[in-house]
């Protein structure tokens, strides 16, 4: 998930907090749906191939310990979200949770960041409590080793002279070249930019440099409107573009099934071919044996038993 987009979730999010109290539910190991009363319920997707987050709600008990330890810590409200510049990372701040048995504020770090997607606990100094995938930055009872930031401007304080000439100086083409220059800015978005200023595989030119600037000063203020969906809520926005990729990964994996499993057909009647084929050769050859043992008949009597050839 790009870093303009959890900034435009946040924007939404952030006034409706706090929260009322916080209780987790778990669709997938990797997974995580989070109930906040009084806030739109958010499902934390960590797969790697497309980590991200999105409004919605879907049950499911705790089947990991990260995941029994997320039950048992998340239960105060939502208080603060917080984004480090418009990186890939979005942390959540919960107070502490009442109850029979109460639970100390906690911050969850969801690092969106592709293969290297992660969720980690922290407590109050700062400290891991529990992580989903344990790593050399992010190891239980040491501090939190934030990623490192990145040195790029941020499209939003940019002018459009400004960003062109950002553009530009990195010598790429149009899509590589807004990766590069500017936060926030994924493939998905700057896929976007190139398609609203028609310069999308072009060497860019400072004329063809200002159009894609204005088309990134668009997307920068309105992310949203870059997602498939081209809707103006960004609540409603996430949910239709990551149905539309859950949607896609479920068609591609039955294709992959339908794909495999034609190939192994195929597989078994090239198999059965080659049996036909090697029984239609041994049939050719019976007949020629046939007359052998026909010849080997007529002349049995002319040899004595032990005996092993005969002219």
């Amino acid at each position: 998930m790009e870093g303009l987009l959890i900034a435009a979730l946040r924007a939404q999010l952030d006034p409706l907090l706090p929260s009322g109290p916080t209780w987790c539910s778990f669709p997938g190991p990797r997974v995580i749906c989070l109930h906040l009363s009084g806030a739109p319920d958010l499902i934390i997707d960590l797969d790697p191939k497309a980590p991200h987050l999105r409004p919605g709600t879907a049950p499911g008990p705790a089947r990991t310990p990260f995941q029994q330890m997320l039950e048992a810590r998340l239960r105060g409200p939502l208080v603060a979200t917080a984004q480090p510049q418009l990186d890939r990372v979005l942390i959540l701040r919960f107070d502490a949770g009442q109850g029979f048995v109460s639970s100390p504020p906690v911050e969850l770090v969801l690092e969106l960041v592709g293969q290297r997607a992660n969720a980690l606990v922290l407590d109050q100094a700062g400290v891991v409590r529990g992580a989903l995938r344990q790593t050399s930055s992010a190891r239980l009872g040491a501090p939190y080793a934030p990623l490192p930031a990145q040195d790029k401007a941020d499209p939003r304080a940019q002018d459009v002279d400004r960003i062109a000439q950002k553009l530009l100086a990195t010598g790429l083409p149009p899509e590589r070249s807004i990766v590069q220059a500017l936060d926030g800015f994924g493939l998905i978005l700057a896929s976007a930019a190139c398609r609203l200023a028609q310069v999308s595989g072009q060497e860019l030119t400072p004329e063809s440099a200002r159009q894609l600037a204005e088309a990134v000063q668009a997307i920068a203020h309105k992310p949203q409107l870059a997602l498939e969906s081209g809707v103006d809520d960004i609540l409603e926005a996430l949910e239709r573009h990551y149905a539309q990729v859950a949607e896609q990964a479920r068609l591609a994996e039955l294709r992959h099934q339908v794909r495999r499993g034609l190939e192994q057909e195929i597989k078994l009647l090239h198999a059965k071919l080659a049996d036909c084929q090697r029984t239609r050769s041994s049939a050719a050859e019976a007949a020629t044996y046939q007359r052998y043992g026909d010849l080997l008949l007529a002349c049995a009597h002319l040899y004595q038993p032990g005996t092993t050839s005969l002219t």
